[in-house]
């Protein structure tokens, strides 16, 4: 019983470790927002009042496209979506044949895919970006260095040292005998 609680515990933190991030969008300050996703991260954002939630399922690098899961609120089923590179998505959230938000697939590698999302007004046109451009937050094409170090690395070295740990606290309990 024993050994069995620490192999179900062992598993349950190597499940919790290779889970992604969950991004939050938040279109208050401007209707524009680019953001890195890596592989299994789910994005979360609210237009009109409702929650809706995007998990990139899969970058395929050779083809140059993403495999996206779609949740809207208040739908019972996702939606699974590719998407190609320079591609724009439109997505109609109400069923009303009015365009809520676009995504593009502007770049992507094995690791991340970066994509940009814009909400869109009543009327499905691009939202003014006077408040970006005040926010200094314009999209203009230009090479932006990333700073910090990678989360790749930092989620890399978590797996090994939990795959190093249950090594050995398996081999330990079968060695034990």
């Amino acid at each position: 019983m024993k050994k069995s609680l620490v192999l179900v515990f062992l598993v349950l933190i190597a499940t919790s470790v290779s889970a992604g991030e969950i991004n939050v969008l938040d279109f208050s300050d401007t209707p524009v927002i680019v953001k890195d996703i890596q592989k299994g991260d789910l994005v979360r954002f609210v237009i009109n009042g409702k929650t809706h939630n995007l998990i990139l399922s899969d970058i395929l690098v050779s083809k140059n496209f993403i495999k996206i899961t779609l949740f809207v609120e208040d739908s019972p089923t996702p939606s699974y979506i590719s998407l190609g590179y320079n591609q724009r998505l439109s997505l109609d959230f109400y069923k009303d044949r009015v365009d809520d938000m676009t995504i593009v697939l502007e770049s992507l590698n094995p690791d991340r895919a970066r994509l940009i999302f814009r909400i869109l007004d009543e009327k499905g046109m691009p939202v003014s970006t006077s408040n970006s451009e005040q926010n200094g937050s314009e999209i203009t094409g230009d090479i932006v260095a990333e700073s910090g170090s990678s989360p790749n690395t930092r989620t890399g070295l978590i797996i090994t040292a939990a795959i190093i740990i249950i090594g050995l606290v398996i081999a330990a309990i079968f060695f034990k005998k």
